[in-house]
């Protein structure tokens, strides 16, 4: 017996071989866009990782820089390179009287230099302004040395540091801060 439906399919014989086709062939894409995206997605991470290390390393030698001041304050003299793992860019005594402000500052010339982990840390420390002695809760607000008042005695000296840090991945970050130090043998704060 002859049926018209079955003499229509008999034109139709490939389709079930050419949809499964399709059907493959649109499954490989959609695996190969997400092997991409994923892909996409390890290089952000892994950039965005090398990025905040930068900024961290960066910041690092901004609060060894603070110290560096205060016990460039506190002893007079700058302290041994070994002791805080940094290199002195120029001779200690210009550093030195720069920071006591006995010279004119040299603008854009970085200061110091510090290597963390392979990211390369130069500091520019400029002290651009004394203000008078403020005793009490006040000063000790602006410096950030709560219980260590001046009294009413002394200066408050502001610097200017800024810290620019080179590392791997050509991945760079620049800090700037200003730090204030008390006179007496207090601590600063940034």
């Amino acid at each position: 017996m002859n049926h018209p439906i079955s003499g229509r399919w008999q034109n139709e014989r490939g389709a079930a071989l050419i949809s499964v086709v399709l059907v493959l062939a649109l499954t490989t894409i959609i695996g190969i866009s997400a092997t991409s995206i994923s892909t996409i997605e390890q290089q952000i991470a892994t950039n965005d990782k090398i990025n905040k290390t930068m900024e961290y390393h960066t910041d690092a030698g901004l609060v060894a820089t603070a110290k560096i001041i205060n016990r460039a304050y506190e002893t007079k003299a700058l302290p041994g390179a070994g002791e805080i793992g940094m290199t002195v860019l120029g001779t200690d005594a210009d550093i030195y009287a720069q920071l006591m402000n006995h010279v004119p500052y040299d603008a854009g010339i970085n200061d110091f230099e510090y290597n963390l982990d392979q990211t390369n840390v130069t500091v520019d420390a400029h002290r651009w302004r004394t203000f008078p002695a403020v005793g009490g809760p006040s000063a000790e607000f602006i410096t950030g040395s709560r219980g260590k008042s001046s009294g009413g005695t002394g200066a408050t000296y502001a610097f200017r540091l800024v810290a620019t840090g080179k590392g791997g991945g050509n991945s760079s970050a620049r800090i700037s801060v200003n730090y204030m130090k008390l006179d007496e043998a207090n601590a600063g704060g940034i």
